[in-house]
């Protein structure tokens, strides 16, 4: 995905979260990508993106990231009561734990949405081969995702599950400020870079839902406005 498509930095929600957190943070960083993941396992064994490399120290996973954001900052997206940085904290976690799980079958098995993502998983392959490889990541993903509590009860059910989680979030989204109050928090971060991934057009099923809720549409914006790196 070229930088800046949609307005994401990333088809990652974890990469995502790292960008904006940077961008609030004001720390110039220098970004370097491959192909895939597991382009990077000589700094995480594991093959998984981001990864931020400080001072020539590797330091993966995005929610350690923003851990390791705080040390190097004047700025923090914590908040200062211990109860409230739990909660924040806990919300992160929602993020990457319960909406994130929904982006890749959205992206890769849902029938509707398939169509317009699967170009983004062959580029740069030769164009006889194209059709095969975006098959074969496609029934990789869905031999991994059907194992897995997401689709234990079929594409339908997990639709309607999201659209519960949706209303739930909706429900809880402040009309003004921020989740946690008047100030940013990693809770903001984390839900959003979640969320923003499935409000784009190559999931519009998704992005019409999500933007029904206008009030969770509205904090979304705030966020963005506050975290996107316009340059």
């Amino acid at each position: 995905m070229a930088d800046g498509e949609y307005g994401l930095k990333s088809l990652s929600p974890f990469c995502e979260k790292a960008h904006r957190a940077l961008y609030f943070h004001k720390l110039d960083y220098i970004r370097n990508h491959t192909g895939r993941p597991s382009g990077h396992k000589q700094y995480n064994p594991a093959g998984q993106v981001p990864v931020l490399l400080i001072d020539g120290q590797p330091v993966p996973d995005s929610t350690a990231i923003l851990i390791r954001l705080e040390e190097l900052s004047d700025k923090t997206l914590l908040p200062a009561d211990p109860a409230e940085c739990g909660e924040a904290w806990t919300w992160e976690e929602f993020g990457d734990s319960v909406i994130a799980q929904y982006i890749p079958v959205a992206r890769w098995l849902d029938e509707r949405h398939w169509p317009l993502n699967k170009h983004y998983y062959s580029q740069g392959v030769p164009k006889p081969l194209k059709s095969f490889i975006e098959n074969l990541v496609r029934k990789n993903v869905g031999k991994a995702y059907a194992k897995r509590d997401v689709l234990k009860q079929g594409m339908d059910a997990a639709w309607a599950e999201f659209e519960r989680h949706l209303d739930n979030l909706e429900a809880r989204v402040p009309a003004t400020g921020f989740w946690m109050g008047d100030a940013l928090t990693v809770a903001d971060i984390g839900l959003f870079s979640c969320i923003q991934e499935l409000r784009i057009p190559t999931t519009p099923w998704h992005r019409d839902r999500i933007n029904e809720r206008v009030t969770l549409a509205g904090w979304l914006d705030r966020v963005d406005a506050a975290t996107a790196d316009k340059h």
